[in-house]
C-alpha cells in the first residue's frame, strides 16, 4: 500500500498511541524469531605484529578454540617478512543462539606499535586507508607489562595520533531514552571512556591465593586476572564488541561503510547516481563533517579524564610507598630494639 500526499511540502510528523491492536508491536518477536533460524554473522580481523598472541585474544574472546596457536619461532629465526590473510571460520553457539564467525589473522604484519609508545608509519597508512571501510577498535595488548603511568600516557598517545592523521574509530552509541537506565547509560560511557582498550591475553587458567581458578598469569606479586576491570580493559572490549553493541557494528557497516564503496563503485564505472542516491551520499558527508567536530571533543574530554586518572593514581602510589616507608621504619626499629635486648621489643 502507498500513500502519496498532494502537497510538496511535508508536514512534521504526528505521534500518536495505538489502542486497539494492528499488528506491528510483534515485530520484536519476529526478529527474535527469524534470528533464532538463521543465526548470526561477524567478521573480525586481528592486526598486529608478532607476539601479540592475537590467537589467544580471539580464543579468549569467544570462550572458545576458534584459533589454532602457532608453533613458537626459534629465538634466532628470522620473522616472516610476507603478510599472508588466513580466513578462519567457526560456527559457535550460546544458549540457542547460533553464531558464524570469520576471523581474519594476517601474520607478518609489521610492528604495529614499537617502544616509543606511538603508531608506527605503516599502522598509520593502513589504518587510513581501511577506516572508511570497517569499524576501527584499538587494543593495546599486553597491559601486565606496563605501569599505570605508562598506560594512561599511552592511551593519550594514541588519541593524540589518531586525531592529528584524521583516522576514526567505532563510538559506541549512548541511547538515552525511556528504555535504558542510569546505570546502563554510564556502563556505556565507561567502555567508550575506556578506548583504546588496555588488554591482558591468556588462555590459561590460574589459581588465586583464595583457591579460584581464572584465566590469567600468576606471578611471585600476585595474579594479573583477564577478566578483572581494575587489572584491564578486557571485559570492556568484550562488551562493546559482543554483549553490546554486535548489532550496531553491523548496521554501521552496511548503512555507512557499504553505501559508501557502492557509490564510489557505481561512479568508477560511469554509471550516473539517482537522486536518492546523491541526497544519501550528501547527508553521509554531513555526517561525517560532524563527526570530526565532535571527536576532538571526545579526544579533549578524554584527555582530561586521563590526566585526572594519572594524578589519582600518584597519589596512590604516593599514598602507598609512604605507609610502606613507615611500615619499614617501625621493623628497623623493632630490629634495632631487639639486638639491643630493650624490653620494649620483647613485650611488643
Amino acid at each position: 500500500m502507498t500513500v502519496l500526499g498532494s502537497s510538496n511540502t511535508s508536514a512534521p510528523a504526528t505521534h500518536k498511541k495505538i489502542t486497539g491492536h494492528v499488528g506491528f508491536s510483534n515485530l520484536p518477536n519476529q526478529i527474535q524469531c527469524k534470528s533464532f533460524q538463521d543465526g548470526f554473522q561477524l567478521a573480525v580481523m586481528v592486526l598486529g605484529e608478532s607476539g601479540l598472541d592475537k590467537t589467544t585474544l580471539i580464543n579468549t574472546l569467544f570462550d572458545s578454540r576458534i584459533c589454532v596457536p602457532r608453533e613458537p619461532l626459534h629465538p634466532a629465526a628470522d620473522w616472516p617478512k610476507m603478510v599472508a590473510i588466513e580466513n578462519i571460520q567457526a560456527n559457535i553457539e550460546e544458549n540457542g543462539v547460533r553464531l558464524c564467525l570469520t576471523v581474519v589473522d594476517t601474520p607478518g604484519f609489521g610492528n604495529f606499535v614499537d617502544n616509543s609508545k606511538s603508531l608506527k608509519q605503516i599502522g598509520i597508512e593502513f589504518m587510513q586507508k581501511l577506516h572508511h571501510r570497517v569499524n576501527l577498535i584499538p587494543v593495546v595488548a599486553k597491559a601486565d607489562t606496563m605501569t599505570n603511568e605508562d598506560i594512561v600516557d599511552f592511551k593519550v598517545r594514541i588519541l593524540s595520533d589518531l586525531e592529528i592523521h584524521g583516522i576514526n574509530i567505532f563510538q559506541a552509541p549512548i541511547y538515552e531514552d525511556d528504555n535504558n537506565d542510569d546505570e546502563s547509560i554510564l556502563e556505556t560511557e565507561e567502555i567508550v571512556h575506556a578506548i583504546p582498550f588496555v588488554i591482558v591475553r591468556s588462555s590459561n587458567t590460574v589459581q588465586t591465593c583464595d583457591r579460584c581458578m581464572v584465566h590469567g598469569h600468576a606471578y611471585p606479586w600476585g595474579v594479573v586476572k583477564v577478566d578483572n576491570p581494575t587489572h584491564c580493559n578486557f571485559g570492556k572490549l568484550q562488551q562493546l564488541l559482543i554483549y553490546m553493541n554486535m548489532e550496531e557494528l553491523h548496521e554501521h557497516t552496511n548503512n555507512m561503510f557499504f553505501e559508501v564503496w557502492q557509490s564510489e563503485q557505481l561512479l568508477a564505472m560511469g554509471i550516473t547516481q539517482d537522486l536518492t542516491c546523491v541526497i544519501h551520499k550528501a547527508k553521509l558527508v554531513k555526517i561525517a563533517i560532524a563527526m570530526k567536530e565532535v571527536f576532538p571533543e571526545k579526544v579533549e574530554l578524554q584527555e582530561k579524564k586521563l590526566k585526572q586518572l594519572k594524578v589519582e593514581l600518584y597519589a596512590q602510589h604516593k599514598e602507598i610507598k609512604d605507609v610502606l616507608n613507615r611500615q619499614c621504619e617501625d621493623l628497623l626499629k623493632k630490629k634495632a630494639q631487639l639486638k639491643s635486648g630493650s624490653p620494649d621489643a620483647s613485650m611488643s
